[in-house]
């Protein structure tokens, strides 16, 4: 299983470990490496078939299930990115730091429309360097990272999407 990332407002992409996924309680235990945490709210969708090099008229057919997420990035590891561009990659590799909401049916998701036509092009876009399975997951971030202080917790709202309340200690 792959988990891909898109993040806000750019054309990027990178791919997280499984163990990076919780689907239930919701609490982010930060390591004690970890000094400043932020966080980005996210869709969700699972692809449901395999496929390559994948028409964005066609992406529709890999995806019938969407939710909500939150996404955690250890900050003190972004920070030294300009140094060092892997280090961004440190940070969002942390264990069971992508929360995720139940799925439900696309259909159920009227506001949906407004972000199928970027949901479409972006899993074409992925779909060339990447031959999608079913079973991957494909997070698009909706805003850039919110800092948040560990020992808090966080809430995100959107009229119409429940996002996962989120612990962290």
């Amino acid at each position: 299983m792959n988990i891909f990332v898109f993040q806000h407002n750019t054309g990027d992409f990178y791919n997280k470990q499984d163990g990076c996924l919780v689907n239930e309680k919701y609490i982010f235990y930060t390591p004690e490496f970890v000094k400043r945490i932020s966080y980005s709210p996210a869709l969700i969708i699972r692809i449901n078939r395999s496929g390559k090099f994948i028409k964005p008229e066609f992406s529709g057919r890999y995806y019938n299930f969407i939710g909500t997420a939150i996404n955690i990035y250890a900050d003190n590891y972004i920070e030294d990115s300009v140094f060092n561009p892997l280090s961004f990659f440190k940070s969002s590799l942390l264990d069971k730091s992508s929360f995720i909401k139940h799925f439900d049916s696309i259909s159920n998701y009227k506001f949906i429309d407004d972000f199928k036509i970027d949901i479409d092009k972006k899993i074409s876009q992925l779909s060339k360097f990447s031959t999608l399975k079913s079973g991957d997951y494909l997070l698009f971030e909706l805003s850039d990272r919110i800092p948040t202080k560990i020992g808090e917790s966080i809430i995100y709202k959107i009229e119409g999407l429940e996002f996962p309340e989120v612990i962290t200690e």
